[in-house]
């Protein structure tokens, strides 16, 4: 009898700890692995998100001091995020900000602060990316108003140009794949099919294409549509420079846009 009560002991320890690495594991799998940023604001702004490529940015006004930045940010339901939301931190640079599930699963974010305008310069010659989004009409407004006009594309150097600096060096997030344009000064508002380098608004600059897709360039004169493009007809009069490959076109092709659209926009001085 005293052996079998050993035995009956033995084996009730070993259930209970197979119960016990049962109820680990189901409380293991119910923990969240959800380990997103959710909303990231500075400054009482609101950044964007990509949750594709896991980047975030914000733009804030040319005067702001990059070094002294505190964000406030919400996060999936359980996790923790580090640096922690409401901690100053120095965004002279991008930042990378780690989100830890429930689970301890991890996701990274690169954030990325940025002042209203990025400044640039093509063989001595000024531009500016603007980063606040305006429908052509706008764009072209605020272009006039600080002195310049929305860029005129002349030449295949200029053209590259423009796009090297714009998608490659000035940190732009976009959320979706309609917004990856900007903005350029050109377009067939007044006569359909008659584009023209316009970048003041003014309806007076030269014509450089005639027709559609299947139309011409005007005395020789520079055009980069895409390979589809134009393709609007009446619904589509303004001039944008795409930023990444689509399905359709290629970055640094032209495509011919609503004005409704709000894309950023570069402008050029004289």
């Amino acid at each position: 009898m005293k052996n079998f009560g050993c035995f009956f002991v033995a084996i009730s320890i070993i259930l209970l700890c197979a119960c016990s690495d049962d109820t680990s594991d189901e409380q293991q799998e119910r923990r969240s692995n959800a380990n997103n940023i959710i909303g990231f604001e500075v400054l009482g702004i609101s950044a964007k998100i990509n949750q594709q490529e896991n980047v975030i940015s914000v733009i804030v006004l040319d005067d702001t001091d990059l070094t002294t930045i505190t964000p406030t940010i919400i996060i999936s339901e359980s996790a923790s995020v580090s640096p922690a939301s409401g901690v100053t931190q120095d965004f002279s640079n991008t930042l990378q900000y780690t989100v830890t599930a429930e689970d301890g699963t991890t996701q990274s974010y690169a954030v990325t602060i940025n002042t209203l305008t990025f400044a640039f310069t093509i063989e001595s010659k000024s531009y500016e990316l603007i980063r606040r989004e305006l429908d052509w009409d706008e764009a072209a407004d605020f272009a006039v108003q600080r002195g310049g006009k929305l860029a005129e594309i002349n030449d295949l150097a200029e053209n590259q140009g423009v796009f090297n600096n714009v998608a490659n060096n000035a940190n732009i997030v976009f959320e979706n794949l309609e917004q990856e344009l900007v903005w350029l000064g050109g377009n067939d508002l007044e006569n359909e099919g008659v584009w023209i380098l316009d970048g003041s608004n003014d309806g007076q600059g030269q014509q450089f294409w005639q027709g559609g897709r299947d139309g011409m360039a005007v005395d020789g004169l520079f055009s980069n549509w895409g390979n589809i493009e134009p393709d609007g007809g009446t619904g589509q009069n303004n001039l944008a420079l795409i930023l990444r490959n689509t399905p359709l076109n290629d970055a640094a092709q032209w495509n011919d846009l609503n004005n409704i659209n709000n894309l950023y926009f570069v402008i050029e001085y004289d």
